[in-house]
């Protein structure tokens, strides 16, 4: 999955394997009610994961930041892209939301 390349983006000599067990703890981590945007738990679950692999704590963190914002600005900008589009406000929005 899309985690292994960020492995290797850091030069982390992992197998394929790590990233299928870093992605299952992150859905784990994700499934504990949390902040919005699954902040803290979406990266203890990534360092969970990598350090499982020996992985120091330090560079574990960057990876987990570095996932955590790719992954948030590949869901945002298609979004925005979409309200531009569509010529929606973030008015719109709220006003949709509250007559529901």
């Amino acid at each position: 999955p899309f985690n292994y390349f960020i492995f290797q983006a850091f030069n982390l000599d992992l197998p394929i394997s790590a990233s299928f067990l870093v992605l299952l703890s992150q859905i784990l981590g994700v499934m504990v009610p949390s902040a919005p945007g699954f902040i803290g738990v979406f990266h203890a679950a990534t360092i969970a994961g990598l350090m499982f692999y020996g992985v120091d704590s330090e560079l574990a963190l960057s990876v987990a930041l570095t996932l955590h914002i790719i992954m948030f600005t590949m869901q945002t900008i298609p979004g925005l892209i979409f309200l531009w589009v569509e010529q929606y406000s973030l008015r719109d929005i709220k006003h949709a939301a509250d007559d529901e």
